[in-house]
């Protein structure tokens, strides 16, 4: 069994650990906000976690109804031929639950559409519009009812994104000058409403087209606000199923900022509004607490270089390739579609639970072994460490890790008497894909078993003496056991505030 050490000085401080990873989460599209039961999920999602935007694909698709009728003759669209009823109950229940939206502008309504590909079962035409003045007028007319219903002082805290992936051919059927057109409509229309109003683009997929659609808009005068892109750690940007090794996420990550910061828009805004570990939607590891650790390690690695990170899905609702048949079958949902928290939603929970203050962390002796991270923060008058150890799909695993943290009491944990909690999402707790794995997987499971699975789902606080800890008056030292796939999260407090 490995061992090392690591020393912790909380009275040094490394750095920031900015909420940039909970400001915007996804689902899968607009239409999925009329169902109950994904509701309530972003609803927990929201408590628990507490992230600031929801994005999603399909607020123009015509399962929305949005656009009834535009004559292919015609610059502008006639006002009556739009229906709002659906587009205000999707948006009006964001902004009940305290949300607001990362609108992205997509799919192409049929009657705008110069085709009739569409990428996913339900209607989601990837298409270029066969007039852009039409496009351009259902966009203004789009961003002005919003602006009567919600007021122009909501409107400017929204983000308005043009379309989705268009440097892929599932996403986008036409030339990269068609998208910059596209674009260049949207921005005007948008922009005519109120110019303050924050529009960006490419949406590109693993971090593409960054460097010419910045240049195409100031060469020809177009605002951009924000630019966004995508990256998963996977063969491909579409159904990919090979997870890459390496730090495939945050190498992604330094090129986008880098073709940014040798722009001409050197300061401007960067989102990831996709991410996750392969963007295959039937991918068993999205269930694991691999998953989880994975998590950790991505957010950690890019933290400082992103103004949000936008994790692909909340929930397990999801209908790209029809709407799921099985309890656990690899969506990217932190949560199933019978409302059992995976994983990778527990690691969130820890995320939020960590201070604004990053530590310094120092390793003595032995390396972590490649797939171990430690990140210490403080919160007010306690130690908040996260600690993982992910393992990559399909790799051999490795031996357990037993790791001794020294945390030096200087600044205000000096002369202090210091104890630990560690709460833990691993293959043996926290698990309920592992439980249902357990019960035979039904595909159905009973309402009895689902509410097994939630509980067994839930955080379980280990006691303090299953952990080893010395101390003395300069240090504290505890051990800290790191089964493969698993994440730990460790407060470390003052016993006589706790008193």
């Amino acid at each position: 069994m490995a061992a090392t050490q690591v020393r912790i000085d909380p009275a040094v401080k490394a750095g920031e650990f900015k909420p940039f990873w909970k400001k915007v989460f996804g689902i899968g599209s607009a239409f999925l906000l009329t169902r109950k039961d994904l509701i309530d999920q972003v609803e927990m999602a929201q408590d628990v976690i507490g992230f600031e935007y929801l994005r999603f694909h399909g607020t123009l698709s015509d399962d929305v109804g949005l656009v009834q009728f535009a004559d292919r003759g015609d610059k502008e669209i006639d006002p009556e031929c739009l229906n709002f009823i659906n587009v205000d109950a999707i948006y009006d229940t964001l902004l009940d639950l305290g949300i607001k939206p990362f609108v992205e502008l997509g799919f192409m309504p049929k009657y705008l559409a110069s085709g009739d590909t569409q990428v996913f079962k339900y209607p989601s035409n990837v298409t270029p519009p066969h007039s852009y003045e039409l496009w351009e007028s259902l966009v203004s007319q789009l961003v002005l009812h919003w602006k009567e219903r919600y007021g122009i002082d909501e409107l400017l805290d929204w983000y308005f994104e043009i379309w989705n992936e268009p440097n892929l051919k599932n996403f986008w059927t036409g030339t990269q000058a068609e998208y910059f057109k596209l674009y260049d409509h949207a921005v005007k229309a948008v922009k005519a409403i109120d110019p303050r109003l924050k529009v960006g683009g490419p949406a590109s997929s693993d971090g593409n087209w960054i460097t010419p659609f910045l240049e195409f808009c100031h060469d020809n005068g177009i605002p951009v606000d924000f630019v966004s892109t995508h990256v998963y750690q996977s063969d491909q940007g579409f159904q990919g199923k090979k997870f890459v090794s390496g730090n495939y996420v945050r190498d992604v990550v330094d090129r986008v900022r880098g073709e940014i910061a040798r722009s001409h828009f050197p300061g401007i805004e960067l989102h990831f509004t996709e991410w996750g570990s392969t963007s295959n939607p039937f991918d068993p590891f999205h269930d694991t607490s691999g998953q989880a650790a994975f998590i950790c390690k991505a957010i950690g690695s890019v933290n400082g270089l992103v103004d949000s990170f936008s994790y692909w899905t909340v929930s397990d609702v999801f209908e790209e390739m029809g709407l799921p048949d099985k309890a656990f079958h690899g969506g990217f949902g932190l949560i199933t579609i019978n409302g059992i928290r995976k994983p990778s939603f527990t690691a969130f929970y820890f995320l939020k639970q960590l201070g604004p203050e990053i530590c310094k962390v120092e390793e003595e002796g032995a390396r972590l072994p490649p797939g171990v991270g430690l990140l210490a923060t403080r919160a007010g008058n306690e130690l908040r460490l996260l600690a993982w150890y992910f393992v990559e799909p399909r790799a051999t695993v490795p031996q357990p890790l037993d790791l001794a943290i020294r945390i030096d009491k200087k600044g205000s944990f000096t002369g202090k008497d210091l104890d630990f909690t560690i709460w833990e999402t691993s293959k043996a707790r926290a698990n309920a894909f592992e439980a249902w794995k357990a019960m035979g997987s039904p595909r159905n499971p009973t309402i009895e078993q689902i509410e097994d699975l939630r509980q067994v789902a839930e955080i379980d606080e280990e006691e303090t003496e299953h952990g080893e800890a010395l101390q003395d008056d300069v240090q504290f030292t505890m051990q800290l056991h790191l089964e493969p796939e698993s994440v730990k999260l460790v407060k470390v407090f003052d016993v006589t505030k706790s008193r």
